[in-house]
């Protein structure tokens, strides 16, 4: 499918087997979103036994006006019901969780002062978690509020989270970057198991991967053969 010769670039996606459903994060136009007339970043599509795709509807979200704004991470739960979209918004953290069919709008989370790096569901949908740069949230889908939060254990270690993936229903794989402005041999990435179980979330293993990179970018999960793969600034 092309998209409209004006409109920004896509910048997120993610797609249900299941239901067919193709969400996509792309921006309209930078002119329209300055104008406050809406900005429509938020595109549906259906995708049929064919593999063909086609538009189903697209909606404004996030309500800004600012076009340097954008969809930073969109993720279906694995049934395909439920939809998160992330915005890019540095200053406060804006996450919509949403009915993967119809669009409409659960709940909101907004965790003032943070940046969200990356989010994830449980296997089952019930959970939905996110991290900022030194914070992990995990929140029911069902009633929308948090059930835990960790971060006082990532401050400890210089832990600076990137991305990250729930295994199943009672773990998730957090990859950080260990930064020690003191011993800058140590500084490197770190994968960090995280147990989440009775409503309380606690570090189970940390390992320091390796040492020759700074950043990570992307982050991917195959839980049947326990292969986990990373992609770096560098690498």
């Amino acid at each position: 499918i092309e998209l409209p010769e004006d409109d920004d670039s896509p910048t997120a996606m993610d797609a249900s087997i299941q239901t067919g459903v193709v969400l996509v994060g792309c921006n309209e136009n930078s002119e329209k979103v300055k104008s406050g007339k809406g900005n429509k970043h938020l595109r549906k599509y259906n995708m049929d036994l064919r593999l063909q795709l086609e538009p189903a509807e697209s909606i404004d979200l996030f309500h800004s006006s600012n076009p340097d704004e954008y969809t930073k991470v969109i993720q279906l739960s694995s049934d395909g019901k439920l939809g998160a979209v992330c915005s890019s918004k540095e200053s406060e953290a804006i996450i919509k969780i949403i009915d993967a069919e119809t669009l409409e709008e659960r709940f909101e989370i907004n965790d003032a002062n943070k940046e969200v790096k990356d989010i994830s569901f449980a296997a089952n949908g019930k959970y939905f978690a996110y991290i900022t740069p030194n914070s992990l949230e995990i929140i029911s889908t069902v009633t929308g509020k948090s059930i835990t939060r960790l971060n006082q254990e990532f401050d400890a270690n210089k832990w600076n989270l990137s991305k990250m993936k729930f295994i199943d229903n009672n773990s998730l794989l957090i990859v950080a970057t260990k930064h020690d402005h003191a011993d800058k041999k140590h500084s490197g990435i770190v994968l960090l198991k995280v147990s989440v179980r009775n409503g309380k979330a606690a570090i189970t293993q940390s390992k320091l991967l390796t040492n020759k990179f700074k950043g990570i970018t992307a982050m991917d999960l195959h839980e049947e053969n326990d292969v986990l793969a990373l992609a770096t600034s560098e690498n």
